[in-house]
């Protein structure tokens, strides 16, 4: 039997102005810019981490509504760690979440889903 699939599309393209991007996620249109170059809208960096802290609270609070857990917010504060000689190596990333609404063991549990997938 064949597995359901799920496919997402970015289109990245590149602009007159060198380290920048125009993107668009279906009809969402977002400049990147490099962080060693223009470095006036949000970076290749941060669009990445973004990605990963969005995906933390939207899972954490689908599964909150899912177990009818009162979360009132959730926030996710993520850091990466690059060394200056070569920023396309990240050597950590830290992410830290703040659940409101909930108690502790609700938030370890909640989190603990995120972080099982």
């Amino acid at each position: 039997m064949a597995e359901d699939i799920v496919t997402d599309r970015v289109r990245s393209i590149t602009t007159s102005i060198p380290g920048r991007s125009l993107n668009s996620a279906r009809t969402n249109h977002f400049v990147i810019d490099s962080a060693r170059s223009v470095s006036e809208a949000m970076s290749s960096i941060e669009a990445f981490l973004a990605g990963i802290a969005s995906c933390g609270v939207n899972v954490v609070d689908r599964e909150a509504r899912q177990r009818d857990i009162d979360l009132l917010s959730a926030q996710a504060d993520i850091e990466s760690l690059r060394p200056a000689s070569d920023t396309s190596i990240i050597t950590s990333i830290t992410l830290r979440f703040q659940l409101v609404g909930v108690t502790q063991q609700q938030a370890e549990e909640l989190v603990s889903i995120y972080k099982a997938r």
